[in-house]
């Protein structure tokens, strides 16, 4: 997740496959605004955790971040979700890759590209 919010910060073009966008938002929330993940989670913030939220959000809003959570069952279509997007992304992070899916080609076509592919599991880094 630090790379992500590194990349978020340099407003990098990044494109995020994941299983729920809305951990990954209040993640980044976390990290951007120094505040406990668990205390976003739970929505349990002071005036002053508040304020440094809105502070937060429209550095996420201005981000070139784009997150796709919908299901993938093939190497193909996640390259044509990203094709779909006809962004400048420089980076792919994919969440939790499912077995039927070929990894190979997913590092072939990232390579052809000049893409960065990132294979993470967000479900470790939002505990």
């Amino acid at each position: 997740m630090k790379r992500i919010v590194n990349l978020v910060r340099s407003n990098t073009p990044v494109l995020l496959f994941c299983n729920s966008y809305i951990n990954i938002i209040q993640r980044l929330f976390a990290e951007l605004s120094g505040i406990e993940y668990g205390k976003i989670k739970e929505g349990n913030l002071s005036d002053e955790e508040w304020e440094r939220i809105d502070n937060t959000a429209p550095m996420l809003k201005n981000a070139s971040l784009y997150l796709c959570d919908k299901i993938i069952d093939s190497a193909e279509g996640y390259i044509k979700d990203y094709e779909d997007l006809k962004m400048p992304i420089e980076y792919v992070f994919i969440d939790t890759l499912p077995e039927n899916i070929d990894k190979d080609r997913l590092i072939q076509w990232s390579n052809s590209c000049g893409i960065t592919l990132e294979f993470v599991n967000f479900d470790d880094t939002l505990s």
